[in-house]
């Protein structure tokens, strides 16, 4: 007895040894602070310098006695790209881990004539594993997340230094600006802000209003830096930056925060897997931004476009060019929750006036990139002389290879101007579809996305990264004006499946029964075979209201066992008073 006693006291005190050495602490509850920024540096973070790229300046810091505050200042002439900070040891991102990293900002910045500028300046809340000089200079700097601007001027989710990071609302080349959603600052300046990291994802909060959230800490990063930690970035001469008060807490302790009156919580899409084939999955909706469609600018000159919308008709939009000059961009959303992959059907359907103007509609992107690679149709819908493009580059007709455009003579307009339009995804193989004069759906192209998937740089985007659905529009040359209604996206084939399906039941209930034939049940669609010439489809069936579709949920649980956290070494955990 007395031998399994000491064996069983042994036990303990090595369990009890290697929880000490790793600084295990006992699992932390929401609200616990889990450290609290110290810029003069301690055992955990120790701030300095790293990667000053391109210009000429240097930095200067500044840190209060307490060690509470640290201001960050560019000196030089030239703009260039500079950062302060450093990792918080023992605390890592990843699945299962919670944080809200809470602090307080002031941005600064004035040009030559002494006047408040844009104020290029960025929080950045996570550490490359590898901190060697060299390799934070050549790659570590652009695995960074966090926030970049000036909360009362504009702002962005953002990566690296100064990215404009794939959010939930905003993303690309583009920064709120709108007056009514920037954040007021105290009388010296400061916000607010909160970064909530739940697992990969995170959000941003300025004084307790959500700002946008985006997938930041994926798999691919997680393996560059997961390492929690606080960095400050300037990129202008003459700026600088202060944060103070910061925190880390675990879990989410922002509570009741305010939500801008453009974003309705939740998403506007059926997802596929509860639907059946012929369901509307989505119809774009403008007057309204939620994660599952979020329409906004997206790159080019978007000060040179407008947007109008109509409020008896949301799925109307209008988009228009102001005639100055050519100043081309994208307009539109990613649809979350409908992505593409091998097995997947789709139908998006839309109608489009552009008189005799030239304009693009975007159908699906590469995952995880912007509008300007997607997938469109782009000419004159009017006088039926388009193309199909991947970003602005065109794809060869699988009908009349060679030509870039393809002239359609028997394109319809409806009374009001507008033609018809589907586009067919089976698999990664998409089917273009315009209406003609006699009423029937005729094949315009068909291409295979996985082989024409080039960015903007060259490289090759591969298949395994998936594609997503879109709603996005493009125009270029001045003046121009295109309007879009009536956009749904259905699950299956409604051109294909459908006008078959309708065309040949009443033969197929003449038929006698095969009673010794198997039935086929697991043969795997073909779609790698595109036609070669036009192809004309019967009628399809009118859609004059949207087939019903079933509403689905799920339900969570929690496990019931306690996980010992391991959150590092000689991390303090105290409850927030």
């Amino acid at each position: 007895m007395m031998k399994r006693l000491f064996s069983a006291l042994l036990t303990l005190a090595m369990i009890l040894a290697l929880v000490a050495a790793m600084g295990i602490t006992a699992s932390a509850k929401d609200g616990d602070v889990l450290y609290e920024v110290n810029f003069k540096g301690d055992d955990k973070y120790a701030p300095a310098d790293f990667c000053i790229l391109k210009g000429d300046g240097t930095l200067a810091t500044t840190v209060s006695e307490d060690g509470k505050s640290a201001t960050v200042t560019y000196v030089g002439t030239a703009a260039g790209r500079a950062f302060w900070g450093g990792a918080i040891s023992g605390l890592t991102y990843g699945e299962g881990k919670n944080y809200t990293f809470s602090m307080k900002m002031a941005v600064a910045y004035t040009d030559t004539d002494g006047k408040l500028a844009s104020g290029n300046a960025g929080v950045f809340i996570n550490m490359p594993t590898n901190t060697e000089a060299k390799y934070l200079l050549d790659l570590g700097y652009k695995s960074l997340v966090g926030y970049y601007g000036c909360p009362n001027i504009r702002h962005v989710m953002s990566y690296g230094a100064g990215g404009k990071a794939l959010g939930s609302l905003y993303y690309g080349d583009v920064y709120v600006t709108d007056a009514k959603y920037l954040s007021t600052v105290d009388a010296e300046g400061f916000v607010d802000i909160d970064f909530v990291v739940t697992g990969s994802n995170v959000k941003v909060f300025i004084n307790k209003v959500y700002i946008d959230e985006y997938d930041a800490f994926n798999t691919g990063l997680l393996a560059v830096a997961p390492n929690l930690g606080l960095s400050a970035y300037l990129y202008n001469p003459n700026s600088s930056i202060t944060i103070k008060d910061a925190v880390v807490y675990e879990g989410n302790t922002v509570t009741n925060p305010t939500y801008p009156d453009y974003y309705v919580e939740g998403a506007s899409v059926t997802g596929y897997d509860t639907a059946k084939d012929g369901d509307l999955l989505f119809t774009a909706d403008f007057s309204r931004k939620d994660t599952g469609f979020s329409p906004r600018f997206v790159a080019g000159n978007s000060a040179k476009f407008a947007v109008t919308t109509d409020p008896a008709n949301k799925s109307y939009v209008k988009f228009e060019q102001d005639g100055s000059d050519a100043a081309g961009t994208y307009y539109g959303s990613i649809i979350e929750g409908l992505e593409i992959n091998p097995t997947t059907k789709y139908t998006t359907e839309w109608k489009v006036k552009t008189g005799s103007q030239n304009s693009g509609f975007s159908f699906a992107v590469p995952t995880l990139h912007p509008l300007n690679n997607s997938f469109n149709i782009y000419g004159n819908f009017q006088t039926g002389n388009f193309a199909t493009e991947h970003g602005s580059t065109k794809i060869t007709n699988v009908n009349t290879p060679g030509k870039e455009y393809v002239a359609v003579s028997d394109l319809a307009n409806d009374a009001d101007g507008y033609a018809s339009f589907r586009v067919e995804m089976l698999g990664y193989q998409a089917t273009i579809y315009y209406l003609n004069t006699e009423g029937k759906w005729i094949s315009y192209n068909v291409i295979d996305m996985t082989s024409t998937t080039k960015a903007t740089d060259g490289t090759l985007y591969p298949h395994e990264t998936g594609f997503q659905l879109c709603v996005g529009f493009y125009l270029h040359n001045k003046g121009l004006v295109a309007e879009y209604k009536d956009i749904n996206v259905y699950k299956g084939l409604l051109v294909t499946d459908f006008t078959q399906e309708e065309t040949t039941k009443e033969e197929e209930t003449t038929k006698p029964e095969e009673t010794t034939k198997p039935e086929e049940t697991t043969k795997a669609p073909e779609i790698t075979d595109a036609p070669t010439e036009a192809t004309e489809v019967t009628d399809a069936p009118e859609q004059s209201t949207a087939p019903a579709t079933e509403e689905g949920g799920c339900g969570g649980f929690v496990a019931g066992i306690a996980i010992i956290a391991i959150v590092g070494a000689a991390v303090v955990i105290r409850k927030k008073d």
